[in-house]
């Protein structure tokens, strides 16, 4: 059986999120940075084109930071989420093909030597697993699943 505590994965996919906001914050100044020196030495059509691309790279930053603040607002939320007898967020699901945290979907994490994937409820497998218990299987891609523990 995994070992591996709900509590330590939920503070592992917290340092991923906040790994990547402070990344995004950094290349958003990065290219804003850019910018300002653009601006300053530049003129005319070459100055506006710069200027333009530079805004669609802010722009792109500034989605990817939205993201990530919801994600985290999100790993917050299942900190403090009591423990269901049907699988939804703030679930951890054990099945007989893997674990499964439901909160964001970062993909596969690794915590000594254990993997466990990362999902949404909005993605394929999160909706298959909305709502079903221990004990419980499902068919997913071919494959049959069955639902072994959940915390």
């Amino acid at each position: 059986m995994n070992t591996t505590g709900k509590k330590r994965i939920i503070q592992k996919l917290l340092e991923i999120v906040e790994e990547k906001i402070k990344n995004t914050c950094s290349a958003l100044d990065h290219v804003r940075d850019a910018r300002n020196v653009e601006t300053k030495n530049s003129a005319g059509d070459k100055y506006e084109t710069g200027r333009e691309m530079a805004q669609i790279e802010m722009d792109k930053y500034e989605y990817q930071l939205g993201v990530l603040w919801k994600q985290r607002k999100t790993i917050f939320e299942v900190l403090n989420f009591k423990n269901s007898a049907s699988a939804t967020v703030g679930s951890l699901v054990t099945t007989n093909h893997g674990r499964y945290m439901i909160s964001v979907g970062l993909g596969i994490i690794e915590i000594d030597g254990q993997k466990i994937m990362a999902i949404s409820l909005d993605s394929p497998i999160g909706k298959a697993l909305k709502g079903k218990k221990a004990g419980e299987k499902l068919a997913f891609h071919g494959k049959e699943i069955e639902i072994l523990d959940m915390e």
